[in-house]
């Protein structure tokens, strides 16, 4: 029997919907999403003043024709004095530690603070040697020395304690250190001395 050909039409056509849906439904892609938290942080940075010069005050040399060295050194905890090596004639002056303060720091109440004097962890306190120069700046009334010596050094740098950080966030600690003047002296190298040297601390915080 022979189908109404409008019938096989309709039939074909449902047919062909039928199919496309389906693929339609396939080539769908699921999706997700969530929420990426942002965090940013402002705080005080760390901070290191060192106003108070560590001072080995003007030692009086009585004999220029000496026999040995001298060492000056100064204490961190009191700024005393104490003469070493040939003191023949050598009157020490008034020492005075130097004196540095931290500030903003972020680490915990009681946290250690490393001291490094010389710029590297290194040199953690007492292994750098400074050489001064002549500086009529360095005394009052002591001008600069016509001739300066080349190896009047300062070294075996002290603290007065251990460092850590307070309640506030800071810290305060006082350095000491040697003098070393050289057996031989002249006329023409005596007058006033300074340098610098370079105090790193490092409270800890975020290693």
């Amino acid at each position: 029997m022979n189908r109404h050909p409008v019938s096989i039409r309709r039939a074909l056509l449902a047919t062909g919907i039928a199919v496309g849906l389906g693929l339609s439904q396939t080539a769908l892609a699921d999706t997700a999403e969530d929420q990426l938290e942002i965090t940013a942080g402002l705080a005080e940075a760390l901070t290191l003043s060192c106003e108070a010069a560590l001072s080995f005050g003007i030692t009086r040399v009585g004999e220029l024709d000496r026999t040995g060295a001298t060492t000056i050194t100064v204490d961190a905890s009191d700024s005393s004095i104490t003469v070493g090596g040939d003191d023949s004639n050598v009157t020490a002056g008034n020492g005075q530690a130097g004196g540095c303060t931290i500030a903003g720091s972020n680490a915990d109440e009681n946290d250690p603070v490393t001291v490094s004097i010389g710029g590297t962890e290194a040199d953690l306190v007492s292994g750098v040697t400074v050489n001064l120069d002549g500086d009529a700046s360095a005394f009052s009334g002591l001008e600069a020395p016509d001739t300066a010596l080349s190896n009047l050094e300062v070294s075996n740098f002290t603290l007065n304690d251990s460092v850590s950080i307070n309640a506030s966030g800071g810290a305060s600690f006082t350095i000491g250190g040697q003098l070393t003047i050289p057996e031989t002296l002249i006329g023409d190298n005596l007058g006033g001395y300074a340098n610098t040297v370079t105090v790193l601390v490092d409270d800890g915080f975020g290693d």
